[in-house]
């Protein structure tokens, strides 16, 4: 008996001491609050960058299918660059990849844009495994 009142004296001190915030709630921000725009942009941000992701792991995967590799799923580690803009809406830059069967790997890869700002990712062309 004498360990649960020390255990729920110890709870009560803790809470006492860092507030009880029942009061709190997780509402969603409307975009037409003042922060709202600002978060809707981010939240459209990663998930265009997810896709991007997708798209690049792809290209490591179909480019090493292509070369009789068997690398298996490749995810997506790193991406440095641009390296090179050959042309508006277009970089070339060093991607790296993970697989269980071939470990990291970096490309050089040619990466085309479907925006001026060059966020929207168009296509993926591997151009070389770099050793």
């Amino acid at each position: 008996m004498h360990h649960k009142f020390i255990t729920v004296s110890f709870l009560a001190a803790t809470l006492a001491m860092t507030g009880c915030q029942s009061g709190v709630t997780n509402i969603g921000v409307s975009r037409n609050s003042e922060t709202g725009p600002a978060i809707a942009n981010l939240d459209d941000a990663q998930r265009q960058y997810q896709k991007n992701v997708e798209v690049y792991k792809q290209a490591m995967m179909d480019y090493e299918k292509a070369h009789g590799d068997s690398c298996g799923y490749i995810m997506f580690s790193s991406i440095v660059g641009p390296l090179q803009t050959p042309e508006p809406r277009a970089h070339i830059c060093k991607l790296q990849g993970m697989s269980r069967r071939c470990g990291y790997q970096n490309y050089q890869v040619r990466i085309t844009y479907a925006d001026d700002a060059c966020r929207i990712v168009k296509t993926v062309e591997v151009l070389e495994r770099m050793t």
